[in-house]
């Protein structure tokens, strides 16, 4: 293990685990909260993978459209325990600045325009 894990007159297993759990279930509050709090926002989406992508905040969002690499911008429709549920905002915008076909170079000067 760790040298931590050999430091002497350690809390015991069953509290350590106790407190671990409070810990948790601080931050699916605090996480539940903020995902809450986001819900009618519109938030520019970075799609991951089908299905997936994140904020700007690094917030996962689950997607039905978009490809990889795509940034879309979309509506919080709502939120659960996984986080934000998106929805095209208005008018449908997408733009794929990074992909395999095209140098990073245009796809940041694409992205600058």
């Amino acid at each position: 293990g760790t040298p931590a894990a050999r430091i002497p007159n350690q809390v015991p297993k069953a509290m350590a685990k106790a407190r671990a759990a409070q810990l948790r279930e601080a931050g699916d509050r605090q996480f539940a909260k903020l995902c809450a709090s986001r819900v009618g926002m519109t938030e520019r989406v970075l799609v991951e993978r089908d299905g997936l992508g994140r904020t700007e905040q690094f917030v996962p969002v689950r997607v039905d459209h978009g490809e990889p690499g795509d940034i879309l911008t979309l509506k919080v429709a709502g939120a659960d325990a996984a986080g934000l549920i998106g929805q095209p905002a208005g008018e449908r915008h997408e733009q794929q600045y990074f992909s395999a076909d095209r140098p990073l170079v245009s796809a940041i000067d694409a992205a600058a325009e």
